[in-house]
């Protein structure tokens, strides 16, 4: 998991919202500063904490955790997995 991109999602969401982070940090019942730091990539979240990020920034997980990159990388190989079915 990419700790910097999981952040930069969240700190999005929280802003899209007109969440602070002291707002978002106390329905989580974390510090801001902890806040903070996950939105920076300096600490990282437990699953648990994640979960609970989502659900307040009506979020799917999977949007939260998996890499942009990673999905492609899927779509990629279902392309060729297509592909070599065809010369098949």
């Amino acid at each position: 998991m990419n700790f910097d991109k999981i952040g930069k999602k969240i700190a999005e969401a929280r802003i899209k919202q007109n969440k602070t982070q002291e707002e978002l940090a106390e329905i989580l019942e974390i510090s801001p500063s902890f806040l903070s730091h996950i939105e920076t990539g300096k600490r990282k979240p437990g699953f648990d904490t994640l979960i609970q990020i989502a659900k307040c920034l009506n979020m799917s997980l999977d949007y939260l955790i998996l890499d942009e990159d990673l999905e492609k990388n899927v779509k990629d190989d279902d392309k060729f997995t297509a592909e070599m079915a065809e010369k098949l």
